[in-house]
């Protein structure tokens, strides 16, 4: 029973997952109400369920270790990539390259090293699907709208047993459902090798490899026995030290660095007609030669995404 100052007053039924009603209260002294639920609660505690928090929670009510990377410090940086871009930038996700060669995936450490025998990438959320070991030379870093990865334990909850290697979830940009607007992003960049190694002239080596090896330096250098001191093949001169001190040297890093250029573009159109319909249809060419001859990445994309 309620006590009520008069039979104006309104009572407030509420409880969660149901909406709220509120109720006049009548001559009547009963009142009998039937509570109805509300769908769209219950789905919103479905969805944030399922994203594995995504960006419903606030980060003070979270008890697991989350990092998130602003996407516009990624976009910065002149790299095919985001990856790339990646390292540095969350404190314990470790961003290593497997053999520099242009193209290459980078090996993404989120939890350390847990496994000798499989795979210790984490699992990665690409617009709410799942991928493990994806290459992400598919992802240009201005088509990515938010990046946020799972540290902890946690995750493995909502995931499972994939996620204990940590959990990167990528939200890609969407169509912004009003009027078309035409975006165009370029830069160029060159790579050039630097501390090379200082190595001996022609000289210099003959005279340590006689120090290593006098019978092989002899044999090789010299054409003389290294006990009679006679040619071994009279055909031949036979040499000194000092006749290699006019050699021609011959440096293999001149050969085989050379300069490498870089060039990324990248053009999109998003729009929609104001009402149902979202549209974004993008493209990019990225062209990157490597600092080593015969090495390089040239990469052509293209992507639709209609709502």
């Amino acid at each position: 029973s309620i006590i009520v100052p008069d039979k104006s007053a309104v009572l407030v039924f509420s409880y969660t997952g149901y909406v709220q009603q509120e109720i006049k209260v009548s001559a009547k002294g009963d009142l009998n109400i039937i509570m109805k639920e509300d769908v769209k609660e219950l789905e919103g505690v479905i969805v944030s369920v399922d994203l594995g928090y995504g960006n419903v929670q606030k980060r003070k009510d979270l008890t697991g270790s989350i990092g998130t990377v602003s996407v516009k410090e990624i976009q910065k940086a002149p790299v095919r990539s985001f990856e790339e871009a990646l390292g540095g930038r969350v404190a314990g996700v470790q961003v290593q390259a497997r053999d520099g060669q242009p193209g290459d995936n980078f090996n993404i450490l989120v939890r350390g090293a847990s496994s000798i025998n499989n795979s210790n990438s984490p699992l990665y959320l690409i617009d709410g699907v799942a991928v493990e070991d994806p290459n992400n030379n598919n992802l240009n870093p201005n088509e990515i709208e938010s990046i946020t990865v799972l540290k902890d334990a946690s995750s493995t909850a909502i995931y499972g047993s994939r996620a204990a290697n940590g959990v990167v979830i990528i939200n890609t940009k969407q169509g912004s459902g009003k009027k078309a607007v035409f975006s165009y992003q370029t830069f160029f960049g060159m790579s050039q090798a630097t501390k090379l190694f200082e190595v001996m002239n022609a000289q210099d080596f003959v005279k340590l490899q006689f120090e290593i090896d006098s019978v092989y330096a002899n044999t090789f250098y010299f054409n003389k026995n290294s006990t009679t001191g006679l040619p071994i093949d009279s055909t031949k001169p036979v040499y000194s030290v000092k006749d290699y001190a006019n050699v021609k040297s011959l440096d293999f890093q001149d050969l085989i660095f050379k300069n490498a250029f870089f060039q990324n573009h990248f053009l999109s159109v998003d729009g929609g007609d104001g009402k149902s319909t979202k549209y974004l249809f993008s493209g990019g060419y990225t062209n990157q030669t490597g600092l080593l001859i015969n090495s390089g990445f040239t990469r052509y994309q293209g992507r639709v995404n209609l709502d």
